[in-house]
């Protein structure tokens, strides 16, 4: 009995002591989910994307039809990286001669364009009868080069064989190569099956892809020369005389026919499907800006007597134009040396300011109101610290059009701010270290200061008892003695 009086005492103690250094109780962490430390939420698209990517959310034109008839249509701005119209671009369509486009991409970037090919009966052979063709030989001596030329400005089925023969190794062969460029470049709407657009059900793309796949090949002024030429004589070779082509992009060239020619217009590749719809993929250029306009399965009409009226490719993609050169305008939204904010720099000598690197532009409408622009900050750090060097990329700004982000630019410091002094670090508490102050550590924190001050409680009403015992002890020893003395 007495031990356990003894051992309740001790303990209490030592409760009391703990409870004045600190929590005796382990502290309970909240439960955490492992990818916690870094966000799995998807970024805004209309940051990240808005209107100034292939990708882009949201044109800066309403997506409306302004066409008459075709299916899908793009138009983009190069320069800006703007999307300035888009109608159901994501959808899968026939690509038709579009798909030459691609060959000439690869052949551009695989390809030595001075190197002298062979033509192959087994490259003849894999093009259908009644398709259009060069009429090439067996044998016959050509250029990289020149083979391009051929099936860009005369739409020859054979010399995109050829070229995918001899790039590729096989038709089979280029066809991966082609898929695989295509997946580079982002396109997710697209599957090619053969090299020169004949139809194929399996073989799709989208005007969205086809924008992409465009705009790669303009890095190559050599494509640029092809996509543009209105016609293309391939001199006599060693199996055939000197042939002229002549381009079916009747908005680059006046050579057939007036009625479509644009001087706008850069370049071009037109394409005819089974069903008797066009396709069209042109690029413009005019007073600075830089336009890519796709049409897709456009309607054509035509007389009784078979002769064609009006052809809606060439209508819808005039169209397109007009809505980018007349009916927008490019506007600067932000200019290189602008500062757009100066920022604190904890333990540093002096602030920072920041802004962007280059001039930023961007297209919109051209009777947009300018209070409708607003600019909002996003830094990477809240907390800049120093030392911190000029040219820092610090954060982005984005420039918001009536609620759509059209341009997100990179901002970087302008100037240094060097470490002054270090802040000192206050150190850490036991709470600090392994309490979690929420409401079940509260809990046990109040339980055990009641137990605590129960046991105390306890422990001192025993060590009360004790010292009276050892007291009456005392007293009955003391009075044994003096009986003692008195005998």
């Amino acid at each position: 009995m007495k031990k356990r009086q003894i051992f309740a005492l001790i303990l209490g103690l030592l409760l009391f002591a703990g409870l004045l250094r600190g929590p005796v109780f382990p502290a309970f962490a909240e439960e955490t989910d492992p990818t916690d430390a870094v966000s799995t939420q998807e970024p805004d698209p209309v940051v990240t994307k808005g209107s100034h990517s292939p990708d882009a959310y949201r044109p800066i034109h309403e997506s409306r039809s302004y066409m008459k008839s075709a299916a899908s249509g793009i138009l983009y701005e190069v320069t800006t990286d703007t999307m300035v119209y888009a109608w159901h671009p994501d959808t899968p369509l026939y690509p038709s001669s579009l798909t030459k486009i691609m060959t000439a991409l690869l052949a551009i970037e695989k390809g030595d364009l001075n190197e002298l090919v062979t033509v192959s009966w087994q490259a003849l052979d894999s093009v259908p009868s009644g398709a259009m063709i060069a009429g090439f030989y067996p044998e016959e001596l050509i250029t990289l080069k020149e083979l391009i030329y051929v099936m860009m400005v005369g739409s020859a089925n054979d010399a995109a064989a050829v070229i995918a023969e001899h790039i590729g190794g096989s038709q089979e062969g280029f066809v991966d190569l082609m898929n695989q460029r295509a997946a580079e470049l982002g396109c997710t709407g697209t599957r090619f099956v053969n090299a020169h657009g004949l139809h194929h059900p399996s073989q799709v793309t989208t005007a969205r892809d086809m924008l992409k796949i465009i705009r790669q090949a303009m890095e190559y002024p050599f494509f640029m020369d092809v996509f543009g030429a209105p016609n293309y004589v391939l001199m006599a070779t060693n199996k055939a005389e000197e042939r002229t082509f002549r381009t079916t992009n009747y908005m680059g060239s006046q050579e057939l026919t007036m009625d479509y020619y644009d001087e706008r217009v850069t370049g071009g590749r037109t394409g005819n499907t089974d069903e008797g719809h066009r396709n069209l993929a042109i690029t413009a250029e005019q007073d600075g800006a830089v336009y890519i306009a796709v049409v897709l399965q456009a309607e054509s009409e035509y007389a009784e007597n078979g002769v064609m009226l009006r052809q809606g490719a060439f209508e819808d993609a005039g169209l397109l134009l007009d809505l980018g050169f007349q009916e927008s305008r490019t506007v600067q939204v932000l200019y290189a040396g602008q500062v757009v904010e100066q920022i604190p720099v904890r333990s540093g000598a002096n602030d920072v300011v920041i802004g962007p690197m280059e001039s930023v532009s961007c297209v919109l409408p051209r009777d947009l109101d300018t209070e409708l622009i607003t600019t909002s900050i996003e830094l990477k750090d809240q907390n800049l610290t120093a030392p911190v060097a000029a040219g820092t990329h610090i954060g982005n700004c984005q420039v918001y059009y009536n609620g759509l982000c059209v341009a997100n630019v990179p901002l970087y410091t302008k100037n240094d701010s060097a470490l002054v002094r270090a802040e000192p670090q206050e150190p850490e508490t036991p709470i600090e270290q392994g309490f979690d102050a929420g409401a079940i550590s509260t809990a046990f924190i109040v339980l055990g200061v009641i137990f605590a001050v129960i046991l105390v409680l306890g422990g001192g009403v025993i060590l009360v008892r004790k010292l009276r015992e050892v007291m009456g002890r005392s007293r009955n020893k003391k009075r044994r003695s003096e009986r003692r003395r008195s005998r």
